[in-house]
């Protein structure tokens, strides 16, 4: 059996400043037990890729290589130990747990106005960021404090005020959780983004059943921040599964100003504050909305998001923080229509690719790749447009389906460009296969498959000529009515075809003149 690499992993992911608090906290632990960890942590560290055998080869026949596994496991729970430690400040959930643990030790040494104080605290914290769960647990401690005192009718006022409001509590974690649990149900349909004809109505009519008006209606349905975040991008969800990607956006700004109403909620939910900002559609309808001003809004959107304590120190969060840069980057060139400059974005792209290697899956990274190799292209840049097209058209996930297949398309129309008509030929046959194996072969796709295959047999001027000018003609009558356009989505073959009719004629006219 392999051995785990969820060591090495873990160490690797350290920052230098949490690699420095663990050497600290292992002292505690006395000399020789924190030489052995020491060491296996810096042999480990100092590997790029782990090699278990080397490293039990090192330590020779010292306790530490005899019992390598042993150390290993505890390792690995020192770390995270050390971790808590480092972070209990950082993260609301273990303020209020580590309050609860010392509301705990103060009850068994019957300390209960300290108790008391303590859980009051402790219930601040949780009910002003919504930790309904551990509320729950707070409210069972202070009906324990209350059935210690002695009976009066004070007692029994409180004890019945507590059990309400445990109840109005429930009743709003209940509230949250039904809206959550719509949410990834719709959010489970919108990932596959698939653009057959048939699977769309699907999708929708699924949708629909879910956003029920008893739920959907109305904002006021909701009891919580939580509830009213789910409200909003659940429906934000929807309507992009629908196209309308500018009603998905209003619902976007609506969950911008539910954070920038409550700021104290954006560290707490660092990631769901992320989906909503930098995302595709949001950048591009507000380039669109502020054109030059929403650089500057946008960024900063984003401090609000780098500057927080919990992020800066988040491999998570850093990785986050690299593809906004990069995906805001290639929108910002898509609305200026400066496609040379994608060059740059391919080179930052590739570093970052590199520096988070096991952190960045192609999954995670598919649409700004394939929107990179869309402008590498408009820039003529095929051959930089087809290495980036092969990092993910041999992807096989079931998310992101279209794109995908849009992909596969594209390579075709690279091949074309750089006159490889030999090879183009099985290439239409393979992703003709491919696509009909996901259902994504649709009318549009098949008429361009077919003229692309008449284009790489033609090498008469006049007859690829006629060949575009029959193919933008069937393509336009074919695309009138909305859906059938929509399953042009993620490239815009017209502008493509004009372009190619544009240089066709310029060549003539060159042509004629010189004769």
């Amino acid at each position: 059996m392999k051995p785990s690499a969820e060591l090495f992993d873990l160490i690797k992911s350290l920052s230098k400043s949490e690699k420095g608090y663990f050497r600290k906290y292992c002292s505690i632990h006395g000399p020789a037990e924190q030489s052995n960890y020491v060491r296996m942590f810096d042999a480990i560290d100092k590997q790029p890729v782990y090699d278990e055998k080397s490293l039990v080869k090192k330590f020779g026949k010292s306790n530490l290589a005899v019992h390598w596994h042993v150390y290993k496991n505890y390792l690995h729970r020192m770390i995270l130990r050390s971790l808590n430690r480092y972070y209990e400040d950082k993260y609301i959930n273990s303020q209020v747990m580590e309050l609860l643990q010392h509301v705990e030790i103060l009850f068994d040494k019957a300390l209960y106005a300290q108790c008391a104080k303590t859980l009051a605290k402790a219930k601040k914290i949780a009910t002003r960021y919504e930790k309904f769960y551990l509320l729950t647990e707070i409210f069972a401690w202070e009906i324990r404090l209350v059935a210690r005192q002695p009976n009066s009718p004070e007692q029994e006022t409180e004890m019945a005020r507590l059990f309400l409001e445990k109840k109005a509590t429930i009743a709003r974690m209940k509230n949250s959780d039904d809206y959550l649990l719509d949410h990834h149900r719709v959010f489970f349909v919108q990932r596959k983004w698939s653009a057959a004809e048939h699977e769309i109505a699907h999708d929708i009519e699924l949708c629909q059943e879910i956003l029920t008006p008893g739920k959907y209606g109305s904002v006021t349905f909701t009891s919580s921040f939580l509830a009213r975040f789910t409200f909003y991008i659940t429906l934000m969800r929807y309507y992009m599964i629908r196209n309308r990607y500018d009603i998905a956006y209003r619902y976007q700004k609506e969950l911008l100003n539910l954070f920038l109403a409550e700021p104290h909620m954006i560290e707490e939910h660092a990631t769901a504050y992320y989906s909503i900002v930098f995302n595709n559609n949001f950048a591009k309808h507000f380039i669109e909305e502020y054109g030059d001003e929403s650089e500057k809004v946008f960024m900063g959107y984003r401090r609000l998001l780098r500057n927080l304590p919990r992020v800066i120190n988040s491999t998570h969060f850093q990785v986050l923080i690299f593809m906004v840069d990069i995906e805001y980057g290639l929108l910002r060139l898509e609305d200026k229509k400066d496609w040379n400059k994608a060059t740059q974005i391919a080179a930052q792209f590739e570093d970052g690719l590199r520096r988070f290697k096991t952190k960045l899956t192609m999954e995670r990274a598919m649409i700004p790749v394939y929107l990179l190799a869309v402008m590498l292209f408009r820039a003529k840049k095929y051959r930089e447009a087809l290495h980036w097209l092969n990092k993910i058209i041999h992807v096989d996930a079931e998310q992101y389906i279209s794109v995908r297949a849009a992909a596969r398309m594209l390579f075709l129309l690279v091949h074309y460009e750089l006159k490889n008509y030999e090879l183009l030929d099985s290439l239409i046959r393979s992703t003709r296969r491919a696509l009909e194996r996901k259902e994504m072969l649709t009318g549009p796709k098949q008429l361009v498959l077919q003229y692309l295959k008449k284009l790489a047999l033609c090498f008469d001027k006049a007859g690829r000529q006629i060949l575009l000018e029959a193919l933008h003609k069937e393509l336009t009558e074919m695309t009138t009515d909305k859906e059938t356009y929509r399953q042009l989505e993620h490239f815009d073959y017209f502008e493509w075809l004009d372009a190619k009719m544009a240089r066709t004629r310029e060549k003539e006219t060159a042509l004629q003149k010189n004769r």
